[in-house]
C-alpha cells in the first residue's frame, strides 16, 4: 500500500536515508520476512537498488549490485530482523519509481507514527 511521506515522518527520514534524491511524494510499506534481490541487474530498461536502514542510528548500508543470473550472477536474500528495514528502489527508462520499504512486523510502530 502506499503512504503519503508528509503524513509520516519517520517513513520519509526512512526513505530519504536510503535515497536521498527520491522526490516522490509517496512510499510503500510491507511486512515481509525476507526480499530476494533478483533484479539488480540491468533488464528491459529496469534495474533496482536495495538499501538497509538500520533504525536505531538511521544509518544506510547500499547493497551491492550483481549480475544477470544467466551471466553468473548471485540472487541473494536479505532476511529482515527487527531494528531494520530494507528500501528498493527502481529506475525505469532513466525514470526513478516509487520506494518500496520491508520492514519486520513489530517496527512498523515505529516507522508510521
Amino acid at each position: 500500500m502506499l503512504y503519503p511521506l508528509s503524513d509520516h515522518p519517520r517513513l520519509e527520514k526512512l526513505v530519504r536515508r536510503a535515497v536521498p534524491d527520491y522526490r516522490k511524494r509517496k512510499a510503500s510499506v510491507d511486512h515481509f520476512p525476507s526480499a530476494v534481490m533478483d533484479d539488480t541487474y540491468w533488464h528491459e530498461n529496469t534495474r533496482y537498488s536495495y538499501t538497509i536502514v538500520y533504525l536505531d542510528t538511521w544509518i544506510a548500508k547500499a547493497l551491492p549490485q550483481h549480475e544477470a543470473p544467466e551471466n553468473g550472477g548471485a540472487t541473494p536474500t536479505i532476511s529482515h530482523a527487527p531494528g531494520m528495514a530494507v528500501v528498493k528502489h527502481g529506475i525505469f527508462l532513466g525514470s526513478p519509481g516509487i520506494a518500496f520499504v520491508m520492514i519486520d512486523r513489530s517496527d512498523w510502530n515505529r516507522v508510521m507514527s
